[in-house]
């Protein structure tokens, strides 16, 4: 229950630059911060922040009571909201006003890396190959295709031309009929993910709409495909909280439809994807930490004029695996009474009995298993160690192995789905590393080589041989090792007088990727140590690392953080004095936790599109992904998960502490992490913490969880971050 006990202490600030709060008193600027930022010494030292209104909620659940003065800050079209955010904006832009010449000069590198035209690795539908296309010019790509035979590029769908005059545009997934005849694809024009499904003839140049009246369609991969008869397409819709859940059948030509069905269960996501060989349309049932089966036979369902999916087998807490099949047999990666995956081979007499499945390649804990590729001449199989992924080519008749191999020892590889070609015996391959921008590679199954068929082509203004990658270890505190990737140049001092910035994430098991970043180029240049801290919850190490970091366990991830900290510290990297951190969405929890934890470590911190209201945001199962990630953090219904999660929230728990320099960043439209979670950060941590530094919310008005929508203003957005980062640990230029 919740009840208002109080009525609003401080008025909004006056959106004017001078930023006087007509309640509340005007800050001081310190001669430190004057110095950190720059300031004009000629000019005002009184800053005013702005001061959001209070009106205290109180809440009870399981005997406790929780007290929350910007709990009003959820309905985000509250007028007193928008001005808020409006007048943080303004003061963010009054006090970063001297770092503009930086800010400027990072956007211009950023910008440099940029190829003059950038193309896309191929994808094959029928007769035709699509690809996109983007100069530098432009905003967003245009997608065109050839025929796979040859002859003349066909330009098929221009973003720019749908984003004109738009202040939003995100093109989400697409896929075309193979016959070549007919483009689907969805669109989003707010930055909320309200994706509306369009169907273009290639032929004619019409376009319709495809059943917006439905409910919002899932704008992702494996939200849409058409039946091979071509006359019908299965697609997916999400609920009210943006959960995918129902699955429809359309007809093409009439646009009649007919639910098929719906995920009830709403700690499951509903997905579909045809198997490699086109034979079924696997709809799957997807949580955290569980996923579910069902298998539509084409023929079956073009025979019969129904769509019959049957049990591949039914959902069991804990079993999380992926079917496909090939040669007449089922391939499953599968974690059934294991820790590890393994990779399995059933026929279609035993789907349902597990135990029954023949190994193909058994579980490693050394060097787990993380993905499976298969085609109609083997199968590629992909492992992962200390955050390396490696590649196997195997033969469903030959016992013979290959092995891929890369030319550097730290990479970032990943299969890339849309470019497997199940007759002719291909995959493709994406790699990158922190000097190496991206690469992908087709991988012939017959001879194991690889092939380039696409590469970005920078023209850079540094010579990268002068920086080096290298790996480091930490112990935490359980005494577990915890990798750290480090880039830096090649003569950075080691003797505690350097610069150091370090990134983490840690959760959902996704490992921190060492792969070719700009904005690492950009600190690295300037002799900034970047460290990306390989933490539990991650997947660095498989399953096990992941299970650790979440749930009951989810302070290891906080607990690693703060040991890679200290233990490059003792490596004489930098002091804490010159250490900036970054956290993105669930990163923007580490963040906040561990500012929480030991403030005292850093000196500036970028805390992006930030999950820091766990408590609050994880009890209103109304919310986007709520109900489908308590196998990430816990429900708080229940006593133990609620009182472990408000122990680490970083809402719940700031307190009157010396916090260092915090630039907060969110989008209004934001529909992962919705934009009241870092605004009420901000205003609490105003009212309570004792830092002498500049505490700035930066709100992209028009943008979703990604920022803006066009990659230049996703640069200035950035080049705006790494100036406040680089000018609070003493770099100027």
């Amino acid at each position: 229950m919740s009840k208002k006990i109080s009525i609003s202490l401080f008025a909004i600030v006056s959106l004017s630059l001078c930023l006087e709060p007509a309640f509340g008193k005007t800050i001081q600027i310190s001669k430190s911060l004057k110095s950190a930022i720059h300031f004009d010494p000629q000019a005002t030292s009184d800053v005013a922040p702005p001061m959001a209104p209070r009106i205290m909620t109180e809440s009870t659940i399981h005997n406790d009571v929780r007290q929350d003065e910007f709990a009003w800050m959820l309905n985000k079209t509250d007028q007193r909201m928008i001005d808020y955010l409006n007048a943080e904006n303004v003061f963010t832009e009054k006090v970063t006003l001297p770092l503009k010449p930086l800010q400027e000069k990072i956007l211009s590198e950023l910008k440099s890396t940029i190829p003059a035209v950038q193309q896309s690795a191929p994808e094959f539908f029928g007769k035709h190959e699509y690809f996109s296309r983007q100069t530098f010019e432009q905003k967003y790509a245009v997608l065109l295709r050839k025929s796979i035979d040859g002859g003349a590029e066909e330009v098929i769908l221009d973003q720019n031309k749908l984003a004109k005059e738009k202040s939003f545009f995100n093109l989400g997934s697409w896929l075309a009929s193979a016959d070549g005849k007919f483009l689907m694809y969805a669109t989003d024009e707010v930055g909320f993910r309200d994706y509306k499904l369009f169907l273009k003839n290639l032929e004619t140049g019409e376009t319709t709409s495809l059943a917006n009246d439905l409910s919002n369609t899932w704008g992702y991969d494996y939200g849409a495909f058409f039946a091979p008869d071509l006359k019908s397409a299965y697609i997916v819709t999400d609920d009210a909280s943006k959960r995918p859940s129902s699955l429809w059948k359309i007809d093409l030509a009439s646009g009649e439809r007919t639910q098929i069905y719906t995920e009830d269960d709403r700690t499951f996501n509903l997905y579909i994807q045809p198997t490699s060989d086109g034979r079924y349309l696997n709809i799957v049932s997807s949580a955290i930490d569980t996923t579910e089966h069902r298998i539509l036979d084409w023929k079956r369902e073009n025979s019969q004029g129904q769509s019959h999916f049957e049990y591949f087998i039914p959902r069991a807490k804990g079993h999380n695996f992926e079917i496909n099949f090939a040669d007449g047999k089922w391939l499953i990666k599968s974690n059934w009474n294991r820790k590890e995956f393994a990779i399995l081979e059933a026929s279609s007499e035993n789907l349902i009995y597990p135990d029954q499945w023949k190994i193909l390649v058994p579980e490693s804990t050394t060097r787990p298993i993380s993905g499976l590729a298969v085609t109609k001449r083997g199968f590629l199989v992909e492992y992962i160690s200390e955050g390396i992924q490696e590649y196997e080519l195997r033969s469903y008749d030959n016992p013979n192995i290959r092995k891929l191999e890369f030319p550097e020892k730290i990479y970032q590889a990943g299969i890339v789905w849309s470019g497997l070609r199940y007759a002719e015996g291909k995959a493709q391959i994406s790699y990158t590393s922190l000097l190496s921008p991206s690469v992908t590679y087709e991988v012939n199954f017959q001879d194991a080589s690889l092939t380039k068929v696409q590469s970005t082509d920078m023209k850079l203004d540094v010579d990268l041989s002068e920086f080096t990658i290298k790996r480091t270890h930490t112990k935490s505190h359980d005494g577990v090792i915890v990798p750290v990737t480090l880039l830096q140049k090649k003569n950075a001092p080691q003797n505690g007088k350097g610069a150091l910035y370090i990134y983490g994430y840690g959760s959902y098991g996704s490992s921190n990727p060492v792969s070719f970043r700009p904005e690492y180029l950009a600190l690295a240049r300037r002799g900034v140590t970047v460290a990306l801290a390989h933490i539990r919850g991650g997947q660095e190490y498989g399953q096990q690392w992941y299970l650790d970091g979440k749930l009951q366990k989810k302070k290891n991830s906080f607990l690693d953080f703060i040991a890679v900290t200290e233990e490059l510290i003792r490596q004489g990297y930098a002091t804490s004095e010159r250490i900036a951190i970054e956290g993105i969405s669930a990163g923007g929890l580490l963040m906040g936790a561990v500012l929480n934890m030991r403030p005292d470590l850093y000196r500036v911190a970028h805390v992006g599109v930030p999950f820091v209201d766990a408590v609050n945001s994880m009890l209103n199962p109304d919310l986007p992904l709520v109900t489908q990630e308590y196998s990430e953090w816990g429900n708080p219904n229940i006593p133990e998960d609620y009182f472990y999660m408000k122990s680490y929230c970083p809402y719940t728990n700031i307190s009157d502490k010396n916090y260092p320099a915090i630039y907060v960043s969110t989008s209004y439209h934001d529909s992962q992490v919705l934009v009241h979670e870092p605004a009420k950060y901000v205003a609490k941590m105003r009212l309570l913490s004792k830092s002498k530094y500049p505490l700035l919310l930066k709100t992209e008005m028009k943008g979703g969880h990604g920022g803006a929508s066009y990659r230049f203003g996703a640069y200035r957005s950035k080049s705006e971050i790494l100036a406040f980062l680089l000018s609070e640990i003493g770099i100027q230029e």
